[in-house]
């Protein structure tokens, strides 16, 4: 697999896993199965800044990490570091992740953007680097649910050197070409792109209209709600054209696009949507006509190299 270097970390594994939420799976799904299962087949990066309580997926990845010679890199957002905690609890939070994992050292903390923007505005931000970089962290990252990135949070990048940022990036949801890609491309960042499936509309996972789906006591969804929502999905038709690719590899390659970024993280599930989104190499590359219709010509470049 294609390896890419994430800032201030070093070579990735293009592809890299997030566990699902504790809460929405059986125990057994994360006993490690699926987890080793992707590290398997070549990921290498393991991120668990979306978990509300990451200490299940904490015990899983140290289980399956200790018993695969694979470098994992861990990204995780603390949920004891909300706007005006104590920052003095941290290092005893930390000490914590790494007994659960089996490490010495986390890779990547990842912070929320508006928490992030909170510390700074406290003075507690760049204590918390102080106390917490190089011993038991490597490097901060930023997470940004929307992709956007407005002036006050790009001068903090920009001051703080925050080099890795984790934000949504696929065919239906472009935000961050606006200006957090260019901004990485400024400061020499990396970006992590997180749901480069869009919630499962561009690979299968969802399935539009069931009612489990859409929480208890939702009713279906009408035609023309399908019909909005579909209507983006179909619109990539000519991406999959003669079987040239699937839609799984269309939204991997889109993803990986940009030199920028340095992997795509893919939700854990059924082990064949794995090896169907790893096989993204397989397909061949967008044509200049596909490059124009999906509006990337301009932002298109060869991967950083495997070095820093």
């Amino acid at each position: 697999m294609e390896q890419r270097v994430l800032t201030g970390v070093g070579p990735v594994a293009t592809i890299g896993v997030s566990p699902p939420p504790a809460s929405a799976v059986a125990p057994s799904v994360l006993s490690g199965g699926l987890l080793r299962h992707a590290l398997g087949l070549g990921a290498s990066l393991v991120d668990l800044s979306g978990q509300e309580d990451p200490r299940p997926a904490e015990l899983s990845v140290g289980r399956v990490a200790r018993s695969l010679p694979v470098p994992v890199v861990v990204c995780r957002l603390d949920p004891f570091l909300v706007p005006g905690a104590s920052v003095e609890k941290a290092p005893e939070a930390i000490e914590g992740t790494l007994r659960r994992l089996g490490r010495h050292r986390i890779d990547v903390l990842a912070l929320d953007l508006e928490q992030a923007l909170s510390m700074d505005r406290a003075g507690s931000l760049r204590r918390l680097r102080n106390e917490l970089l190089g011993e038991r962290v490597g490097t901060l990252a930023l997470r940004s649910p929307t992709g956007t990135i407005d002036q006050e949070a790009a001068e903090l990048v920009r001051r703080e050197q925050i080099r890795i940022v984790i934000a949504p990036w696929s065919l239906l949801d472009r935000a961050a070409a606006e200006s957090l890609i260019p901004l990485l491309r400024e400061t020499g960042g990396t970006l992590l792109a997180s749901d480069p499936h869009q919630q499962g509309l561009l690979d299968g996972r969802r399935a539009l209209g069931a009612p489990g789906d859409r929480g208890p006591g939702v009713p279906p969804a009408e035609i023309r709600e399908l019909r909005l929502t579909l209507q983006p999905v179909l619109a990539l038709g000519y991406l999959t054209r003669d079987r040239q690719r699937t839609l799984i590899e269309a939204a991997m390659q889109f993803a990986l696009d940009p030199p920028e970024v340095a992997a795509a993280i893919c939700p854990l599930s059924d082990p064949r949507l794995t090896e169907a989104i790893y096989r993204y190499e397989r397909a061949p590359p967008f044509t200049a006509e596909e490059r124009t219709k999906l509006g990337i010509a301009q932002v298109t470049g060869p991967a950083r190299p495997l070095s820093g």
